[in-house]
């Protein structure tokens, strides 16, 4: 019996599982769903466990994202010792060391060709289905009892229950499609690509998120001119032709009323309340951080140590600030800020030489449009919390361990 084989397959097969599941189940957001997803990486984690056991051979995969890594975890777990809500850390360490685990199992197991492809085929089928049926979901008024949140949304929100979430997820499909198209060499192949990129674009148009829109487009520009920079120019048309046709989906669904209505309030005073709301949350973060600089109040205790916090006149509980970086500071410290800014730079770092070195369209597409999927989210995360939102941050983790895999040269 081939035990190494049969624990790869449990292990890329629940990794399918897992990019399916989280954001079906409204993104992931409630107790249950969570345990799920946890329960998902439990059986990954003892499938390759196992797998060490009884591989011989088996080599541990370096990468620069290592050591960050577990340097966060061991600040969240010092941070937790002075926690003002011991359980809220506990379960926030939970999380945190689910998209660890998973991002080591992912380095360390999906390493061939054809399982690469069958993930990033996964993100892009889902990321279509997502956009697909919020455009029918948003179009129709069709709400299956499932996804019906009771509540009038006015933009594209598919299965989650905000439209910016459903933004954050799509932004990061957008530019992993692409790379399928770059790499993909049969012309079926080629529009499938093609159709699944057209309704991504739509889905994040028709979102109506501005931060989605602008982090988006951020993102197919960075894309754009490091494909440009690196490609054969024999590439290059394909990469053109896939640019603008995004923008011409873009430039013409912008034209539509609801698109412009919302572009207005970027100017006028319609959203003008929720803006400031934003801002003065965003400030009073900020002192919550200088009143607790060094540890933070404790991972997953942002809702009750901000609550003395909150701007006057405001009553409501606030769960998280519309940006995860200060609230991960908030919750565990300022440095937290050096070893984010460490991630950032090892991933980028070693993305862009991976991109220049590229051996192979697979590999190329897969690398260019996993560092434009988490360009996009990163830039996101300034205005919002898409990564406390599971999905969305078990997307990032798969993006993450696919750009720093080392992915074989065809034969």
């Amino acid at each position: 019996m081939d035990i190494p084989r049969i624990t790869d397959r449990i292990i890329e097969i629940s990794l399918i599982a897992l990019l399916v599941f989280t954001p079906l189940a409204r993104g992931t957001v409630q107790v249950w769903a969570v345990s799920v997803a946890h329960f998902i990486t439990l059986v990954m984690l003892t499938a390759y466990l196992v797998r060490i056991i009884f591989d011989a051979q088996f080599r541990w995969v370096r990468t620069p994202l290592d050591l960050p890594l577990i340097a966060l975890f061991v600040l969240a777990v010092i941070s937790s010792f002075s926690s003002i809500e011991v359980y809220a850390s506990l379960h926030a360490l939970m999380k945190l060391a689910n998209h660890i685990i998973l991002y080591f199992i992912i380095v360390n197991t999906i390493r061939q060709r054809d399982r690469v492809r069958r993930v990033a085929y996964t993100i892009a089928i889902v990321g279509s289905f997502l956009a697909l049926f919020g455009m029918i979901k948003y179009l129709a008024e069709i709400s299956p009892p499932w996804w019906d949140y009771d509540v009038k949304c006015n933009g594209v929100v598919a299965t989650f229950g905000n439209r910016n979430h459903l933004a954050g997820y799509v932004e990061m499909a957008i530019p992993i499609t692409i790379g399928l198209l770059i790499a993909a060499r049969k012309g079926w192949a080629k529009a499938l690509f093609a159709f699944a990129l057209f309704s991504l674009c739509i889905a994040l148009t028709l979102s109506l998120s501005r931060g989605g829109w602008m982090s988006g487009i951020f993102a197919l520009s960075f894309m754009f001119i490091i494909y440009l920079l690196r490609s054969k120019r024999k590439y290059r048309g394909m990469m053109v032709t896939a640019v603008a046709v995004t923008t011409v989906v873009v430039l013409t669904i912008l034209a539509s009323t609801p698109v412009i209505e919302r572009l207005e309030t970027l100017t006028r005073g319609q959203d003008l309340l929720s803006s400031q709301a934003r801002t003065a949350v965003c400030a009073r973060t900020i002192d919550l951080i200088r009143d607790h600089p060094f540890l933070g109040t404790g991972p997953g205790t942002f809702p009750t140590a901000f609550t003395p916090y909150r701007p006057a006149g405001v009553n409501a509980r606030f769960l998280r600030t519309h940006n995860d970086y200060l609230h991960f500071v908030s919750e565990t410290g300022i440095l937290t800020a050096g070893i984010i800014l460490w991630l950032m730079i090892a991933t980028f770092w070693t993305g862009i030489r991976k991109i220049m070195a590229a051996n192979s369209r697979l590999t190329l597409g897969i690398t260019l449009g996993s560092l434009s999927s988490i360009v996009a989210i990163t830039g996101h995360s300034v205005v919002d919390f898409n990564l406390h939102i599971m999905a969305n941050a078990i997307l990032f983790t798969v993006l993450a361990g696919l750009l720093m895999a080392v992915i074989p040269p065809p034969k």
